[in-house]
């Protein structure tokens, strides 16, 4: 059968298949590339200039791509952890409470994480840091309950205090990054966009890696009036198959 070439053109769409069996899809990708490299060493003999022979010393395979959307499901690649969904996950959120009688109650009335708590006197000029203590607060103190009940001194009756503070949330998702955390194994599986070949004919590009592992970075960057693309390399090992392969491409005639 004769070869055609093709133009490629845009960049299709991929999934990242985890070594759990779960799949992550990149829909919205904005690049992908795919690299592979052999690395050739020269033997040198004789009093000649050029080498004898050449020997190859390794071959390496590389996928790289930037998503237009970020989700947690990418950065739990990227360091090999796993998303929790539901788990009563830290979140936290400030608030202005002003004490009445030495005592104020925050929103959130279950799961406030006290050591998080941190209260500022807003009043301009005189303001300053509250301390927390467990006992009965003097003036500039105050105490706090997981059931956000606060209590203070009556010395900031009246007085706009700031309150920042962690609560455990069961609706959110969350990933946890352990400093023992690192990179899983995936699979990449790629198919490229419907390619004219200028002659009739139109076909897609499948590409596979069969294992890989994230380089560990990613970058959870925002900024004033941009959109943040999230950027992901991977680099393939040897998957061990019984017929050595690590890559497949596949050409196939869909019109």
């Amino acid at each position: 059968m004769a070869i055609q070439r093709y133009v490629v053109h845009g960049v299709g769409s991929g999934y990242l298949i985890n070594s759990d069996g779960s799949f992550s899809p990149f829909m919205e990708m904005e690049d992908m590339s795919i690299s592979i490299n052999t690395t050739v060493d020269n033997v040198f003999g004789g009093d000649g200039l050029l080498p004898i022979m050449q020997f190859v010393k390794e071959k390496t395979a590389q996928f790289t791509f930037t998503s237009a959307t970020f989700g947690l499901d990418m950065l739990a690649i990227s360091q090999g952890v796993a998303v929790t969904a539901g788990g009563g996950a830290s979140v936290f959120t400030d608030e202005i409470v002003t004490p009445a009688t030495g005592s104020a109650q925050l929103t959130i009335t279950t799961g406030v994480d006290i050591t998080s708590v941190s209260a500022v006197d807003t009043t301009p000029v005189t303001g300053s840091v509250l301390t927390k203590v467990t006992g009965v607060p003097a003036a500039g103190q105050y105490a706090v309950l997981a059931t956000g009940a606060m209590t203070f001194n009556t010395a900031q009756n009246g007085k706009a205090i700031e309150v920042n503070y962690c609560y455990s949330d069961a609706t959110s998702n969350s990933v946890d990054v352990l400093t023992t955390s690192v990179p899983g194994f995936v699979e990449l599986r790629h198919k490229s966009n419907i390619i004219d070949d200028g002659i009739g004919g139109q076909y897609v590009l499948y590409s596979r890696i069969y294992r890989a592992r994230s380089d560990g970075k990613i970058n959870v960057d925002m900024k004033r009036a941009a959109a943040y693309a999230p950027k992901m390399t991977f680099e393939s090992l040897d998957p061990q198959r019984s017929d050595k392969k690590f890559a497949s491409f596949v050409m196939k005639k869909v019109n």
